[in-house]
Formats: C-alpha cells, sequence, structure tokens
C-alpha cells in the first residue's frame, strides 16, 4: 500500500499534512468534504478509544474523512493504482509491528449509507 500521499493536495491540513503534525493533540478526529450525519460522536470517540485500550495498542492519532465517490475514487487511482469506486480507504501512518497507530481513514458517504 502507497501511503505517500505529499503529491496530493487536498483542501485541510488533515492529520499528518504540513507542519500541523506537531501542533495537534493526539486523538480522535472527524472530517466532513461531504455532508453526513454522525450522531453522538463523542460516545463513538470514547467506544473507538476503548478499543484500542482493549486491544493493548496506544492511539496517537485517527482522522475519519467523510467524502463522496469521485474524491475517493481519486484518491483509489492515485494512492492505489486501482480505477474503481471503493466505500473505505486507510492510510496507515505507523510501521506494520507498531503497538502505536496513527493513520487516516476515508469513508464514501454515497457507498457507506
Amino acid at each position: 500500500m502507497c501511503t505517500d500521499k505529499s503529491n496530493f493536495v487536498i483542501p485541510f491540513h488533515f492529520t499528518f499534512f504540513g507542519n500541523d503534525m506537531k501542533q495537534q493533540k493526539p486523538g480522535i478526529r472527524f472530517h466532513f468534504l461531504a455532508p453526513a450525519r454522525l450522531n453522538d460522536r463523542k460516545r463513538l470517540k470514547g467506544f473507538i478509544a476503548f478499543l484500542f485500550r482493549r486491544e493493548q495498542h496506544k492511539l496517537l492519532e485517527l482522522s475519519y474523512v467523510f467524502c463522496d465517490d469521485p474524491y475517493l475514487l481519486e484518491l483509489n487511482k492515485k494512492f492505489m493504482n486501482h480505477h474503481d469506486f471503493t466505500d473505505i480507504l486507510t492510510f496507515p501512518f505507523s510501521p506494520p509491528s507498531s503497538r502505536t497507530i496513527s493513520g487516516e481513514i476515508y469513508i464514501s458517504v454515497d457507498r457507506v449509507r
């Protein structure tokens, strides 16, 4: 999996883009590039944090990015060399053997509805 997104420009500075990396607090964040309904975010964040504790992994940073099909298709083409639609793309920033997790999860709201 290709995780080098340095040549791809998106309209926001998410988790590890630019100089914001050291300035953001660790945690779980939700970003919306397409309209999506996400109820009870605080409870959801608590559940995700619970899963990390239960699995004995340390959560550094996890960003969920809700986008539309065309946006996710472009990411899929650019980084995965796949030319078809998908529902979710993940970009882990941690080494595979690490117990500390950081990354981004892109979700097509068109596909998961």
